[in-house]
């Protein structure tokens, strides 16, 4: 197993391999066409129609607290030399809220990139001292500091898929080789407080999608290499203690995403080739209501 990171100057719509392109290159559709992950997951929890909106770029999902902190964690852990206030984000004043006459015109007058405050209690918002603190805690773990010194890192893959001939994509976080000459492809995720316990993960796993994921970044890669890699989530927490865990996939969890892809693909392979991307059919359905709200309240009592 051999694989060679070409530069972006290398690349063309079409080729197959790795490269080192920048994330606006990777994630535009008409600079570098394919399938990827997002797509996937797309059709398979909605619909082609839904999965067309985002191929053709008529819809842009909006990116969540919790997605701008993973990014931003990504890029401090994996490309720090572009983790930098003016560059990658804006850090928001200590105490400032931005929907005064203050913060608003504080926005105005730094906009166009993401907004990190320097401190925060909320769940799902990470601050530059959360940051900092899952750096420190990644890092203190010896299999992840292995994995982040030695790899190679944010690097975009290209192979068509054998079954349908469509293009996939896939950015992974880290490759590298581990001590027994294996193919080994990590995936960074941050979770909320309490997110790194097993049972915790196992259903946000599931939840997110994370299996599909796996599927898909590993036949990618097992297109481009010839041998299957190990497919690793390195999960860290957004906030204090910062707990660190790595987790994989057990055998069932893997088909079940394996299958999924597969699907996924015959699906877009028939609505290229039929120009057709449907949402959901006209039939008339029953839906229930759900039992929270068919449950009837205890009646108030009667004063007479």
């Amino acid at each position: 197993m051999s694989l060679l990171t070409l530069p972006a100057s290398e690349f063309e719509p079409g080729a197959e391999g790795t490269f080192a392109l920048p994330a606006s290159i990777y994630h535009s559709q008409v600079m570098a066409p394919g399938i990827s992950r997002t797509l996937v997951v797309e059709l398979l929890q909605l619909s082609p129609a839904h999965a067309k909106t985002l191929l053709d770029g008529t819809y842009h999902k909006r990116e969540t607290p919790a997605m701008v902190g993973g990014t931003m964690v990504d890029l401090a852990l994996l490309e720090p030399d572009k983790f930098q206030e003016g560059l990658s984000h804006w850090v928001v004043p200590s105490g400032m809220n931005l929907a005064t006459k203050e913060g608003i015109a504080w926005k105005k007058d730094h906009p166009g990139l993401p907004r990190i405050r320097a401190t925060s209690d909320a769940e799902n918002t990470v601050s530059v001292e959360n940051i900092h603190g899952m750096i420190e805690s990644l890092m203190k773990s010896p299999k992840v500091r292995r994995i982040i010194e030695q790899g190679t890192k944010q690097e975009s893959a290209f192979a068509l898929d054998p079954e349908t001939g469509l293009m996939r994509k896939v950015r992974s976080d880290v490759r590298l080789v581990d001590n027994q000459s294996r193919l080994v492809i990590t995936d960074l995720k941050s979770t909320f407080r309490g997110g790194t316990s097993s049972e915790a993960w196992r259903k946000h796993c599931a939840r997110m999608a994370y299996h599909i994921q796996d599927s898909f970044y590993s036949h990618v890669y097992q297109s481009l290499t010839g041998e299957m890699p190990f497919f690793l989530f390195i999960a860290v927490e957004r906030k204090p203690p910062y707990a660190v865990r790595l987790f994989q996939l057990d055998p069932e969890g893997k088909e079940c995403g394996r299958t999924r892809c597969q699907i996924a693909m015959y699906q877009f392979r028939q609505c290229i080739d039929s120009g057709l991307w449907p949402a959901f059919n006209d039939d008339i359905e029953t839906i229930s209501l759900p039992k929270w709200e068919l449950a009837a309240p205890d009646p108030e009592p009667i004063d007479i």
